[in-house]
């Protein structure tokens, strides 16, 4: 059983079914799409089980036309950015 979860977790990981295709963002009336996703730093390979949400989210809202940055998975390929 260990080995089967161990194996699981592999493929989660390292297969290309979960690196990122998509991003969309919403809220960009204060800074352009391509700024966010370029702080974001979503670069192509990034497996989306693999990226902290928390430092994607921190990178944009340093950023000083953003108040707020809400970074969410959309499995099994895709990242949701809103900002405000």
């Amino acid at each position: 059983m260990t080995v089967l979860a161990a194996i699981g977790c592999f493929l989660l990981l390292d297969s290309p079914l979960f690196d990122v295709r998509s991003v969309t963002v919403t809220g960009t009336w204060r800074i352009a799409e391509h700024e966010v996703v370029e702080l974001a730093g979503l670069g192509t390979g990034v497996n989306t089980w693999r990226l902290s949400l928390g430092r994607v989210r921190q990178a944009i809202e340093a950023h000083p036309r953003v108040l707020r940055a809400q970074v969410s998975r959309h499995l099994p390929s895709g990242i949701a950015i809103a900002v405000a």
